[in-house]
């Protein structure tokens, strides 16, 4: 196979490069560690009583057991082990946050017929989440602690993802109520999907036009993702350099943005096509496709 030459790229590739791979380390992180143990289902009519019994977690519940009723049983049975063998309410947060991590990767597929409504919903939870992240000035926002978390050993990144969604934290609820939205499109994509049809040439001229526009408006956001495309290949020191400089919670904010001013149709077909590759865990193929979207000829 022959590489492609090297084009100019605009600067929302650079964006959404780094978008899709904080999402993505998620979505690798939880295949990479153990899933639910298979397990009998609940008794029909006779549902256990709830372990964890707060807001956040009884909504990803109710949304779960909807979209996936056997995984409900699934997990209801993993809880209740897990609290008559001792387990505290923290260790319980841990297996359900592997279990709602676990729904990224299969309601991948249902995702393709969301509807572009859910779509909206789904990623003003992302920008709702990394608002508070960057009023906080939390590290998550720098690019070198996701480089930084790329280079630990499996168990430490899982360790750290674990952690970072800790029980009865802001972040908890955040995860689960996104989880929640998430299986509820996947519901309603299931009984209703919508047929969004393949993109178009002129979805990815629009798409540019409106990049140009952000890029405009945000002269900071666009010298450091210029300088990010340019880095790029340039050998580690000069990407580190580079990286060193690179807000993500900022970055993620300005591509919800720009989603969010495309018209509704061409932003259905392009989270139709993205958002499962995503949540799939399929990386290198969704920054394929952001490529191919944002390589201006």
């Amino acid at each position: 196979m022959t590489t492609p030459p090297r084009r100019t790229v605009g600067l929302p590739l650079g964006i959404a490069s780094l978008i899709i791979c904080t999402l993505g380390l998620a979505v690798w992180l939880m295949q990479a560690g153990p899933g639910l143990a298979p397990t009998e289902p609940s008794v029909a009519g006779a549902p256990r009583p709830l372990v964890l019994d707060d807001p956040a977690t009884r909504a990803f519940l109710d949304s779960l057991s909807r979209a996936a009723p056997a995984q409900r049983a699934t997990l209801d049975n993993e809880l209740a082990r897990a609290r008559s063998a001792g387990a505290n309410d923290a260790r319980l947060a841990q297996i359900a946050v592997r279990a709602a991590m676990a729904q990224f990767r299969q309601q991948a597929l249902a995702l393709r017929s969301a509807s572009t409504e859910d779509y909206d919903r789904l990623l003003a939870i992302v920008r709702d989440g990394l608002e508070s992240l960057q009023a906080r000035q939390s590290n998550w926002c720098h690019a070198t602690r996701i480089e930084t978390l790329l280079r630990q050993p499996t168990p430490a990144l899982i360790d750290t993802v674990l952690a970072e969604f800790a029980y009865d934290t802001p972040q908890y609820a955040w995860l689960m109520a996104w989880s929640a939205a998430l299986l509820d499109a996947a519901y309603r994509a299931d009984i209703s999907p919508t047929r969004h049809g393949p993109r178009t040439a002129r979805d990815k001229l629009i798409l540019q036009d409106f990049g140009r526009s952000l890029a405009a408006r945000e002269w900071g956001l666009a010298l450091e993702i210029a300088a990010f495309s340019q880095a790029e290949g340039r050998g580690y020191d000069t990407m580190r350099d580079t990286i060193d400089s690179i807000d993500v919670c900022e970055l993620g904010i300005a591509a919800i943005d720009l989603s969010g001013q495309l018209p509704v149709a061409v932003r259905g077909r392009i989270w139709s096509e993205l958002l499962p590759e995503i949540l799939y865990g399929n990386t290198p193929y969704a920054l394929y496709l952001v490529t191919g979207y944002f390589f201006i000829d």
